[in-house]
């Protein structure tokens, strides 16, 4: 299967999709704000218009004779001449008068255009307010019967038409427009209907000299919740999520190494407290369940041992002299104390696999041929078979299988040289040499101490044990022997 060129870490993909979430709702609240913003200015700007036409309605109930056309005329030429206040954010286009029948009485354009600001920013910050595009004829005719109608039938203060938007099919001058329309009475008479059509430029105009102070402090607002909410949810998705995990993964990948010691500690009762306790349960199993298979393996290579005692009482001894030797040495080196554990049980058992010599070789009162010196040979091999299953104690295995090795390489069985071979079977090596010159066989009485470790300094340097280690053991041996005046560990000791 193909390795992935690009990888990302689950931390990558959630700051990710949380980017883009943030970045995502942020737009979102800018935009409805700004929407807001501008629905909220021509709301304002109704009322404003509203409330103007409502005084022009009031000055048409006081007058005497309210049906005279030029008396209306000139009121509503008043009123159109008054619009221009500061404080009004619309300019009128036109006033039409319309009776009850919806035919148009009277129509008063603005004597003054109105300021035209850039169409193309204007419009295009509307941001969707335009319901449609029309003609300006279509626009007008929204009065009328229309108005009229509606207004009897609502019995509404007011009626209010769509922000329309398009180009003046006369003049050709782009327009934004919205016409109100409110119905004019006197006492409960319903005279008619009085009609603006508003000029929106202003309205707009002003929105654009607002939209950048808007914009600046929302942006401000959003991006600092933005910013504080990244950080927040990182910091909880750091420490509730992917620092769990990361335990997890590291715990996960020590047992699959063989340490079952390792536990995660994660505590707590959502998704990751519970996988985290079923993890560390898991490997609570895995290790009660190793132990117990170690402990009855080990109990069988106990009454291995026991049988091999039985066949040659020899090799048991052996092995007790060579495991404390072993471990005098390991002390001399400043071992720690697991690895002295592993020492001593690894060169007790270290010739556990003699149980499977023949008698006749094994317990030979001669020297061997060559025949039976290659059987012989074999132990170590038989021995580190037997310890194998152990894969928590492999150096059990380790030191059965090269003990016999040489540092120059010219040992067995495997021929390997200088740090090739295991610490603790190089260990081994010199107490198995040492307890086989010093012990008694049943072919031979054993060497006296001093004549051993003489022999021991003179051939360090032959090469078939690790210098340095070689150099420990016969310093640490003459200097035990002197503080207790006899030589350590004779054969007659077990």
């Amino acid at each position: 299967m193909e390795k992935p060129r690009f990888r990302l870490s689950l931390a990558q993909e959630i700051m990710g999709w949380l980017s883009l979430i943030i970045l995502a709702c942020a737009w979102l609240v800018v935009w409805y704000a700004e929407t807001g913003h501008h629905e909220s200015m021509l709301e304002q700007t109704k009322k404003q218009a509203l409330v103007f036409l409502w005084g022009i309605e009031r000055d048409l109930e006081s007058l005497d004779q309210p049906t005279s056309p030029d008396i209306v005329k000139a009121l509503l030429k008043r009123g159109l001449e008054g619009q221009n206040r500061p404080e009004f954010d619309f300019s009128i286009a036109e006033l039409n008068l319309y009776d009850t029948d919806g035919e148009r009485q009277l129509r008063i354009q603005a004597s003054t255009p109105s300021q035209k600001q850039a169409q193309g920013s204007t419009q295009h910050r509307m941001h969707g307010l335009a319901a449609n595009s029309h003609a300006m004829a279509d626009n007008k005719s929204r009065g009328g019967r229309h108005a009229v109608s509606a207004l009897l039938k609502s019995g509404h203060s007011h009626l209010a038409g769509d922000l329309v938007q398009g180009v003046d099919p006369q003049t050709g001058d782009a327009f934004v427009s919205l016409h109100l329309s409110i119905p004019i009475r006197r006492g409960d008479q319903l005279l008619g209907v009085l009609e603006a059509a508003l000029d929106l430029e202003k309205t707009l105009a002003m929105l654009d000299s607002r939209d950048d102070t808007f914009e600046q402090g929302i942006l401000f607002i959003v991006g600092g919740f933005a910013l504080v909410s990244f950080v927040g949810i990182w910091i909880v998705t750091h420490y509730r999520l992917l620092k769990p995990v990361r335990a997890i993964s590291r715990v996960t990948r020590r047992i699959a190494q063989g340490e079952l010691s390792p536990r995660s500690g994660i505590c707590g009762h959502n998704e990751i407290g519970v996988l985290g306790r079923s993890i560390d349960e898991m490997a609570d199993s895995i290790q009660r369940l190793i132990r117990d298979e170690e402990a009855a393996y080990l109990q069988a290579m106990q009454s291995l041992a026991k049988a091999l005692e039985s066949k040659d009482a020899y090799t048991a001894k052996h092995s007790a002299r060579v495991s404390k030797y072993s471990v005098l040495l390991g002390k001399e080196m400043g071992l720690a104390q697991k690895e002295l554990d592993l020492l001593k049980k690894g060169a007790m058992m270290h010739d556990l696999g003699k149980i499977g010599i023949p008698d006749h070789v094994l317990n030979k009162p001669s020297a061997l041929t060559d025949e039976e010196f290659g059987i012989m040979r074999a132990h170590p091999v038989m021995t580190a078979t037997i310890m194998r299953p152990l894969k928590r104690f492999k150096a059990f295995a380790e030191i059965a299988a090269w003990h016999h090795e040489r540092w120059d390489g010219g040992g067995y069985p495997d021929g390997l040289k200088g740090e090739e071979i295991p610490q603790l079977a190089r260990i081994v090596c010199i107490a198995d040499t040492w307890d086989a010159m010093t012990g008694d066989r049943v072919y031979r009485k054993g060497m006296p101490f001093e004549k051993a470790l003489g022999i021991m300094e003179s051939e360090k340097d032959s090469g078939q044990w690790d210098p340095h280690l070689i150099d420990l053991f016969v310093t640490m041996m003459r200097r035990l022997s002197h503080i207790q005046q006899e030589p350590l560990l004779t054969e007659q000791e077990t």
